[in-house]
């Protein structure tokens, strides 16, 4: 079984070599994952530059469940249809 995350690190190099259609097509779910990880780190960022901690507030919990569920729904849809 693939995780929802199987194909990360090729998608990440194929990315760094600039090959953005190939990166995508390695984890279909990966701009999603990059969007989020993006997210969290600016919103911690700008905690700490706010209260001098590095932690994550979700300014928007909705997102933050609306992307989990998407992950937790890609587990079994990426491995029933094979993507």
């Amino acid at each position: 079984f693939k995780c929802a995350g199987c194909g990360n690190t090729h998608a990440l190099e194929a990315l760094l070599r600039l090959d953005i259609i190939n990166s995508f097509s390695y984890n279909y779910i990966y701009p999603l994952e990059m969007f989020y990880i993006f997210w969290v780190y600016l919103n911690s960022a700008k905690n700490y530059v706010k209260n001098g901690k590095f932690n994550y507030k979700p300014p928007c919990q909705v997102l933050d469940i609306i992307i989990l569920v998407i992950v937790i729904l890609w587990i079994p849809l990426r491995n029933f249809l094979g993507v």
